[in-house]
């Protein structure tokens, strides 16, 4: 309930699957409760969120990087270099190549459940 008064209120906008719950909960077509320019942002904001999860995780981590800043992209790497060691392929090229390449890998190179790894608290 409060989140239809902050959608009324103009101080929050829903996604599009929350105005498909409203016009159903309303018995009316989606369409019905948005602008046609409203309409096709929400819809290409959809299918762009469903295809950011279909993509790679190297995909998502280029797309990702962009928007941060050069601080953060500094610890994205530094923290691939920490972890590079327990996740490298065999076949793996050791070389560092500007542009990330997938390692063609059939082998789980998973460390075990016990393995802590990632920023701790407090890092």
């Amino acid at each position: 309930m409060n989140s239809l008064r902050l959608y009324e209120a103009g101080k929050r906008i829903p996604n599009l699957e929350q105005i498909q719950h409203i016009a159903k909960a309303l018995g009316v077509e989606w369409l019905e409760l948005v602008d046609s320019d409203t309409a096709a942002a929400m819809t290409i904001d959809h299918v762009m969120g469903r295809l950011k999860a279909l993509s790679t995780p190297i995909e998502r981590t280029i797309r990702d990087m962009k928007q941060m800043t050069e601080e953060g992209q500094n610890k994205v790497a530094d923290y691939a270099a920490d972890i590079l060691p327990s996740y490298r392929c065999q076949d793996a090229p050791e070389t560092t190549s500007p542009t990330p390449i997938a390692p063609s890998c059939n082998e789980d190179t998973t460390p075990p459940p016990d393995d802590t790894e990632g920023p701790q608290e407090g890092e």
